[in-house]
């Protein structure tokens, strides 16, 4: 079952919120406006969010648990297109692109904590300011660029290399005299 919560979001939330690439460009005001329409939603497992084909009418940020983002086929066999994971956002790709109804069903792995953010709030934000509009194309572009890097490191190099490349990414590094040496 999904509860939602209008009482001010706790500290927690508020930096969860902060940290997402969706809202990292908004200034004070722009922030508090979201802050003040979003709602949290606590899922228990199985519960469903939001259902294929249902109006859009928000923007979701995963705090904690696990979403599952599915459609039915035809024949009744479920086919999941994404999992979410805490930090993750979903639903605004169809929202960027001017869609009105969820293509997927979002469903609760685990118990988990979703902020709910008012759709057309945040829209009328990207759509009055030019400055958020240019800092958020930015911080979606590095995303982009991060994660091309990413298929292009996962699937053009063999395990071996991928294993070395891990366990070097983890070396502790000084910026005055390189590798640092391990302390016991």
């Amino acid at each position: 079952m999904i509860k939602t919560d209008n009482s001010e979001p706790s500290d927690m939330i508020v930096n969860a919120m902060r940290q997402c690439i969706l809202l990292q460009p908004l200034d004070q005001d722009g922030f508090d406006q979201i802050l003040h329409t979003a709602k949290v939603c606590h899922l228990a497992e199985n519960d469903t969010l939001f259902e294929q084909g249902s109006e859009l009418n928000a923007i979701y940020l995963l705090i904690s648990g696990g979403i599952k983002l599915q459609r039915l086929a035809p024949n009744g066999e479920e086919k999941v297109f994404e999992i979410i994971r805490p930090g993750q956002t979903f639903a605004e790709a169809v929202l960027f692109s001017g869609g009105s109804r969820f293509p997927v069903s979002a469903i609760a792995l685990a118990p988990s904590v979703v902020i709910a953010i008012h759709a057309k709030t945040y829209l009328k934000l990207v759509s009055t300011s030019n400055e958020l509009s240019m800092h958020l194309l930015a911080k979606l572009s590095q995303r982009l660029h991060w994660m091309i890097n990413e298929v292009d490191r996962l699937t053009l190099h063999n395990a071996t290399f991928r294993l070395v490349d891990y366990l070097l990414s983890h070396i502790p590094y000084d910026d005055n005299m390189g590798l640092k040496p391990v302390t016991r």
